[in-house]
């Protein structure tokens, strides 16, 4: 403002300097005027720091401070005199003052500006307040001397910043959390954005929708009326639009859905349709379940008006208001006069009769009492009453009644119960282990199911820690600490625990995990529901048995039969267990432990349950539920044992047992249906046992016949073969002679099918037999190259013994057999012109014999195969051609008698090497 004079905050007059023309000032008055200009400045500068609003300070370079401007006063509560001469660092906040004192002394070098620094400084009263102070240094200039500093106080703008976070923060974590499903559609209907709750409410993972339309999933009756309302709502840029439609549960189901549209596409925030929907199935479906008694409910409620009523100290009615007529259905009228103990539930006039004497005896109080009152149409109705003496009130001279019928909250108030009680039923009876534990682990909800899964009570597990109960087993104690980390995080938890119940038994539970939150978000707590699985995981570890039992049987049933009554015991309880067979007219008892795992034949069968069961012709499973004073008491495992139950499975032939698995009980009551379903399980392996031993015997019995009616005949072929061969008998050509040697090959080669088949047979039987001796090995070896030899073989056998090789202890005999086996093969399926390699060398205490070959050697995948029974392979096959496939399977058994073992390996160069591991 030129021309004018303003008064300073402090009494100072100062003027704006004028812009002047020193050129039309005369050279006397020049000086003068120049100093009154100066002046004039002075005074305006100083007026603008003083009225500023924003906090001006001088600084050493020390950072005392030299001159503080008014606004000291308005900003921090200081009189600028208070702050003069002081450290500008003693009004400094102490988080912020090492920052700011290394900014201030590097800044105290450098003219000119400094950037802005952020800093708080201590107001009077003890508070702190944010500024953004900016320094000019003007130490180097004569008039100033200092460091200017311009600080503006940003309190407001940082505590909107931070209440803008928070809400930011709040919305975001209402939208994520909220019971709705928020989502987000382009402009051409995909979705964006979904919140997490469309999982829990109708099954999806949000990212399995995302870029979907989510039309693709409404009910085809809803498409059309929701595409319609949408489209009207972008086309005349609607703000909002309201919709019901059905819609698709991941689970196949529908539910129903009420939406709220927003056209945000213009938002730049959103650039999106926001589209906010409420499952309404549940209302829905209560709407309809209500629909009937609506009419009901309405005159509940506009019936539910307020009595008024007057009465005298003995009762009686003096006045009713007109809401009686809505309330209990009587004339107003002709109540005049009429005791209310007319109109009370006869169980209810006693405490009626004293609440209103109380109240008549006490002037100016008011006494609460419930009563039930008979409406006109009989029924009756509960009220909730209040009586004020007013007997000495001139105006009233009476007891005022103030009823409300609380009939339909009394209702309520029963139903609630009730529900509280369903609730609290369904919790405790649930088929869930529900428990819930705070940060510490401490144990501060379980349900009834939760106590019996650990076996312990409510009282004893509420309040404790859940690692000192020693509930969870210590091998999951690792993986339950990651859980709880997870938890902590916000993470919903999956994962699969034991747990050690009281009794010391292991149960198994699938657990999910969920945090719980306090109202600022943060975890406090967490609730785990528990499912148990002990049975199905006790199942599934009975049934991996009993396929790992199946996938391992040989080809012995006896074996067998042995290996499915070692899995049963081990399973069911060795000592419970046991297997019986009906044998020549005897019993024979198979225990998995106690008795050396064999054969027992106990001296009298007839004794034994299991005998009698069988005798008697039982077909179907047997079940004996106390055997306590029974006459199966006197069986002797029975007796020995204690039992007090039994269950016998038959393995049938020809629908008659032959034998009987059987499991006993110590205590009485029968089986679980797992162990009778497990039980039916072994039974009919073992029945498939005992049917193969049958057929084996069967064709035992035919390879002993037919071995003995081929060896006479064959004796006396290969006899004349011979003596035609070495000339004993005249008389014949060089044709016949050569036909004569083809029937003495053959000839043995029957001979060596026949020994085969008996060596099968005596195998089957268990009677194969190895008898070890002290054997020199060279012999051994040579011995077996003398008959290849004696055999016809023109290929070139080469023997290596190893120098520390004299004597090893083995059957010689069938050693020999062994080694000719491996050796013909070796001649049979190698060229003429390789030779045979026989070596024997010491492998640690063992003695190790090896045939190597040139033949076109063997895949890996038929190494093991090739030493089963009856075995023929395509390619390069290494049994004996023409044979039945037994010499392999011979030999092996021979290495395995001997407690050791034979195998083929692939020869480097080109081959096969076969060998055999004597211990």
């Amino acid at each position: 403002m030129r021309g004018g004079r303003r008064k300073a905050k402090h009494g100072r007059d100062y003027e704006p300097p004028e812009d002047k023309n020193p050129g039309a000032e005369n050279a006397t008055s020049g000086g003068e005027n120049k100093l009154r200009d100066a002046s004039a400045i002075d005074r305006y500068a100083r007026s603008l720091i003083e009225y500023t609003f924003d906090l001006i300070l001088l600084l050493d370079r020390e950072g005392k401070v030299l001159y503080a401007s008014p606004s000291a006063k308005r900003l921090l509560g200081y009189d600028p005199d208070a702050v003069t001469g002081r450290s500008v660092f003693e009004f400094l906040h102490p988080d912020d003052l090492q920052n700011a004192t290394g900014f201030y002394r590097s800044r105290a070098g450098l003219l000119g500006f400094s950037p802005y620094l952020v800093i708080r400084a201590r107001h009077q009263d003890g508070s702190w307040r944010w500024f953004e102070a900016v320094g000019n240094n003007l130490l180097g200039d004569p008039l100033v001397r200092g460091i200017v500093v311009s600080a503006r106080d940003i309190t407001e703008h940082r505590r909107l910043e931070e209440e803008l976070g928070k809400s930011e923060a709040y919305f975001r974590y209402i939208t994520e959390n909220t019971n709705d499903i928020i989502s987000v559609l382009d402009s051409e209907g995909k979705l964006r954005y979904v919140s997490p709750s469309i999982k829990r409410i109708s099954g999806y993972e949000p990212g399995e929708l995302l870029g979907r339309s989510p039309f693709e999933l409404l009910h085809p009756e809803d498409m059309e009326h929701v595409i319609a309302v949408f489209s009207q709502g972008l086309e005349e840029n609607l703000p909002s639009a309201r919709v019901e439609y059905r819609w698709l549960r991941k689970d196949g189901t529908w539910q129903v859905f009420e939406a709220f549209g927003i056209n945000a596409l213009d938002n730049p925030a959103i650039g999106g349709i926001i589209v906010h929907a409420r499952d309404i199935t549940e209302s829905k479906r209560l709407e309809e379940e209500l629909h009937r008694s609506e009419a009901y409910f309405r005159s509940l409620v506009e019936g539910a008006s307020d009595v008024i009523a007057v009465l005298d100290a003995e009762g009686r009615i003096s006045y009713v208001s007109p809401s009686v007529k809505r309330t209990a259905g009587y004339e107003p009228e002709k109540l005049a006069g009429k005791s209310l103990f007319d109109f009370a539930h006869p169980d209810d006039i006693g405490d009626t009769a004293r609440a209103l004497a109380y109240a008549t005896g006490r002037e100016g109080t008011t006494e609460y009492a419930e009563i039930r009152i008979r409406h006109a149409d009989g029924t009756w109705h509960y009220y909730e009453a209040t009586a004020s003496n007013l007997l000495e009130d001139a105006a009233i001279r009476g007891l005022v009644i103030h009823a409300r019928d609380i009939t339909e909250r009394r209702k309520w108030e029963e139903a609630l119960r009730e529900s509280e009680e369903k609730y609290r039923l369904i919790y405790d009876f649930t088929g869930e282990a529900i428990y819930t534990y705070d940060r510490n682990l401490t144990l501060i909800g379980v349900n009834r199911k939760a106590c019996e899964l650990i076996g312990y009570s409510e009282g004893e597990l509420l309040g404790k820690n859940v690692l000192e109960l020693n509930i969870l087993h210590p091998d999951d104690y690792e993986r339950v600490a990651e859980d709880i980390q997870r938890l902590l995080a916000g993470e919903v938890v999956n994962d699969e625990l034991r747990f050690i119940r009281k009794d010391g038994s292991v149960a198994v539970g699938e657990v999910t995990g969920a945090p719980l939150y306090d109202k600022d978000g943060s975890v406090v707590a967490f609730t785990n529901v528990a499912h148990d699985v002990t049975e199905r995981k006790q199942e599934e570890w009975r049934l991996d048995k009993l396929r790992l039992c199946l996938l391992g049987l040989g080809p012995s049933p006896m074996d067998n039969i042995a290996k499915i009554v070692a899995v049963a015991g081990e399973v069911l309880g060795e000592d419970a267990l046991r297997y019986c067979r009906l044998e020549k007219g005897g019993l024979s008892i198979l225990y998995p432990s106690g008795k050396g795992k064999k054969w027992v034949e106990p001296g009298d069968a007839a004794t034994y349950l299991c005998y009698e069961a069988m005798l008697s012709g039982a077909v179907e499973p047997c079940v004996i539920e106390n055997l306590e004073g029974s006459a199966y008491a006197r069986d002797p495992d029975v007796a020995r044992e204690g039992f007090g139950s039994f269950l016998g499975y038959p393995a049938l032939l020809s629908e008659k047992a032959v034998g009987m698995l059987c499991l006993f009980s110590r205590g009485t009551g029968g089986f679980t249906p797992a162990d009778m379903h497990f039980m039916g399980m072994l039974a009919r392996a073992l029945t498939i046992e005992e049917e193969r031993l049958v057929h084996l015997e069967g064709i035992r019995h035919f390879v002993d016949i037919a071995s003995h009616e081929l060896r006479t005949p064959l004796s006396i072929i290969k006899g004349y073969a011979d003596a035609f061969q070495q000339g004993d008998l005249a008389g014949i050509d060089e044709t016949s002679l050569e036909k004569m040697r083809i029937i003495n090959a053959k000839a043995d080669k029957m001979a060596k099918i026949i020994n085969d088949l008996l060596d099968l047979s005596r195998i089957e039987r268990g009677i194969f037999t190895i008898e070890k001796r002290e054997t020199r090995v060279t012999p051994l070896l040579e011995n077996a190259v003398r008959q290849m030899r004696d055999r016809g073989a023109a290929h070139t056998f080469e023997i290596r013994v190893g120098e520390d090789i004299e004597t090893h202890a083995l059957d010689e005999e069938k050693i020999s057999d062994a080694l000719i086996v491996l050796l013909d093969n070796a001649v049979k399926y190698s060229p003429p012109s390789s030779p045979v390699l026989l070596e024997a060398k010491r492998e640690g205490g063992a003695l190790l014999i090896s045939v190597y070959d040139r033949g076109l050697g063997i895949p890996p995948r038929e190494r093991e195969v090739i030493f089963e029974r009856f075995r023929q392979l395509e390619d390069a096959a290494h049994h004996s051609s023409g044979g039945l496939g037994l010499g392999l399977y011979i030999a092996r058994e021979i290495a395995c008698g001997h407690g050791g073992r034979i195998w083929c390996e692939a020869r480097e160069g080109g081959g096969s090497v076969f060998r055999i591991l004597i211990p």
